[in-house]
């Protein structure tokens, strides 16, 4: 895909890497949640609002950064740079997941921000955001590797094959599509 070499290397990602990039910090941020004051109760609801929080950022990257509509040559390759070549190779198995030289500055740049709009509940819902992330790449792995034992996972591999081969302005969800549902995107 690209010419140099390096970048080719960095863009190419197997899915094995990922959680020993995410889950450490994501335990770091649940013993300095509970370590800060936080109730374990509160704890592990705060990390079910990250874990939820993230299905719906991933909704809207998905709908609106990934699928937006380019206005200019740039733009258009920004656009087929971040999204546009998956959809042109959704075999393309070493492109399944984000990389990490990609995904670990934004988490870098949106840590901050909890920090300072959540104050000593920060660490809980960050430990839900990267678990979630962490759960929407493998699961976006997994739904394009194959044959799926769950059937809640054969939903989600249809839903979002139906995206790439059928309707691809439509069933932004990967890892759910609830907010499909919310937003009249699921058909």
């Amino acid at each position: 895909m690209f010419e140099q070499a390096w970048l080719e290397r960095v863009s190419r990602t197997n899915p094995a890497v990922l959680p020993p990039i995410f889950l450490p910090p994501a335990v770091f941020f649940l013993w300095l949640s509970v370590r800060s004051g936080v109730s374990a109760s509160l704890t592990a609801l705060l990390f079910g609002c990250g874990l939820l929080g993230w299905t719906l950022a991933e909704y809207l990257m998905h709908r609106f950064s990934f699928h937006f509509v380019p206005r200019s040559r740039r733009g258009m390759a920004f656009a087929y740079l971040i999204h546009g070549v998956h959809h042109a190779f959704p075999e393309d198995d070493l492109r399944w997941v984000m990389p990490p030289i990609t995904s670990v500055p934004i988490a870098l740049l949106v840590y901050p921000i909890l920090r300072l709009s959540l104050g000593s509940f920060h660490a809980a819902v960050a430990a839900g955001l990267l678990v979630g992330y962490l759960g929407y790449d493998l699961t976006h792995y997994a739904v394009h590797r194959g044959t799926m034992k769950w059937a809640i996972f054969r939903a989600l591999r249809r839903h979002h094959l139906e995206h790439h081969y059928r309707t691809p302005e439509r069933r932004f969800g990967v890892t759910s599509s609830f907010w499909d549902h919310v937003f009249h995107t699921s058909k």
